[in-house]
């Protein structure tokens, strides 16, 4: 099956939903969280993210970014990997059945790897 929306992740085997990020590389601008910021388990937020160069819904609004991960980046344009929760996912359905869920935050989707990308353009 091929996934190009967020639905069609509804409907994909677990397999193919994680053979299909694995391949993915997601781009997006990472900013430092300021020093006040409550939560400590993040040192920085992704945004504007982007999956070929284009923004679907199967592209968060923003990522937070935990502080294992702040020593391989830095402020600017970035690249990562990121897996979905499969049973998250397999929840979302459950909530919204029959309707397509707007574009937002995933609380389905976490980052497997990051690094600055100084080359993407």
């Amino acid at each position: 099956m091929e996934i190009r929306k967020k639905s069609d992740l509804y409907y994909a085997s677990d397999e193919e939903i994680e053979a299909f990020f694995k391949g993915t590389v997601l781009r997006g601008q990472y900013s430092e969280l300021p020093p006040k910021h409550e939560d400590k388990r993040f040192c920085g937020k992704i945004e504007h993210i982007t999956i070929n160069g284009m923004a679907n819904d199967l592209c968060p609004n923003s990522l937070y970014v935990p502080v294992k991960f702040c020593h391989f980046v830095k402020p600017g344009l970035c690249e990562f990997y990121a897996i979905p929760n499969i049973n998250a996912l397999k929840e979302e359905r459950r909530q919204y059945p029959g309707s397509s869920i707007s574009r937002g935050d995933f609380p389905s989707m976490s980052l497997t790897e990051l690094s600055s990308s100084s080359r993407i353009s």
